[in-house]
C-alpha cells in the first residue's frame, strides 16, 4: 500500500488594521484610542495609538469592521464599515477633529 500525501496551503482566517491617528495640521496623535467592531458578530478590539501615532490591530477574524477612534481633546471619529479579508492588512489612517471629549 502506498500512501500519498499532499500538503496544501492553510488558508489565513484572520487580518490585520493599521494605520495613523493625526490632528488636522498633520500632527501625530499618541495614546488615541481605537476600537474596531466587527459589524456581523458586533465583537469589539480596542488598541491605543503609540507615540508615532500608529495603531495596531492584529489576528482579527475576517469580516466587515468600523472603527471608532477618540482622544482627549479631540471629537470622536468613526470610520464607516469596510471589508478584512484573510492575510489582509488593511491601511486606515485617521484624521481627529479639535473638540470636546464628549462631541461627536
Amino acid at each position: 500500500m502506498i500512501l500519498i500525501t499532499l500538503s496544501l496551503p492553510g488558508q489565513t482566517t484572520t487580518g490585520t488594521i493599521t494605520g495613523t491617528v493625526t490632528d488636522p495640521t498633520g500632527a501625530v496623535i499618541p495614546q488615541a484610542k481605537v476600537t474596531a467592531t466587527n459589524t456581523a458578530t458586533n465583537v469589539s478590539t480596542d488598541a491605543t495609538s503609540n507615540e508615532s501615532g500608529i495603531f495596531n490591530l492584529v489576528f482579527l477574524p475576517i469580516g466587515d469592521y468600523s472603527l471608532a477612534v477618540n482622544a482627549k481633546g479631540f471629537k470622536k471619529t468613526n470610520v464607516a464599515s469596510f471589508r478584512l479579508d484573510g492575510g489582509q492588512t488593511a491601511r486606515v489612517d485617521v484624521k481627529l477633529e479639535v473638540g470636546e471629549t464628549t462631541q461627536t
